[in-house]
């Protein structure tokens, strides 16, 4: 139990499991390093920084399946999504328009259809309303060893209550098929990213007495 987070049990655990799927909605202390595939590098590595109990804020970290479990909810075959991205990997030219196309669905998607009930249930059960939060975006192609996607995605500060919650998570997963972010996948992959791949941190938020940044000349 953390600061800010509800207690639960390991029964209330697995009962988030939704659609025979992994659970996807999980304490950021209990992600796993080998789970970097599923939640992305920043919640992986926060997870890290927590296990090895540096001074973090608590939060949940969502999985790209829950991403993809809104997308199915509402409609969309994440199947044939991820179809189409495999033909772009092997000829982008081919497919291109069927990328671009796809992602408009995708924003549409995220835009227009209401958050699946037992799907925001399962995401606030483990969350105080009556706590700020940072929503932050972790996508699974970010702090790679070839590319860093540094500053592509979104995050949204000071966020309270269910509305502002679940709408700070679906800006998050919209801003996986930003331009900004095209454009850097496009220079650094060869492709733009089709295919749900954007995890999801949800932080409390703190009022530090310094904040600052760190650059490091290269691993």
């Amino acid at each position: 139990y953390q600061e800010g987070l509800p207690k639960f049990s390991i029964t209330k655990l697995t009962s988030l499991i939704y659609k025979n799927m992994s659970v996807g909605i999980f304490p950021l202390s209990g992600i796993k390093s080998d789970d970097l595939y599923l939640y992305g590098g920043k919640a992986s590595n926060l997870s890290i920084l927590l296990q090895k109990g540096f001074n973090v804020p608590s939060g949940v970290g969502l999985s790209k399946t829950v991403f993809e479990n809104f997308l199915e909810l509402s409609g969309l075959e994440v199947s044939s999504i991820r179809r189409v991205h495999t033909l772009a990997m092997i000829s982008l030219e081919s497919v291109l328009n069927d990328c671009y196309e796809w992602q408009n669905k995708i924003l549409e998607t995220i835009e227009n259809k209401p958050f699946p009930t037992e799907l925001a249930e399962n995401i606030l059960s483990l969350l105080d309303e009556s706590f700020f939060y940072a929503v932050r975006s972790s996508c699974i192609s970010e702090d790679s060893a070839s590319s860093s996607f540094a500053g592509q995605y979104v995050s949204i500060l000071n966020v309270k209550g269910k509305e502002e919650i679940l709408s700070a998570i679906k800006k998050c997963w919209a801003s996986q098929y930003n331009k900004r972010g095209n454009d850097y996948s496009l220079t650094h992959k060869g492709m733009p990213i089709i295919s749900p791949s954007m995890g999801v941190v949800i932080q409390k938020m703190i009022t530090p007495d310094f904040a600052g940044v760190c650059f490091t000349a290269g691993p």
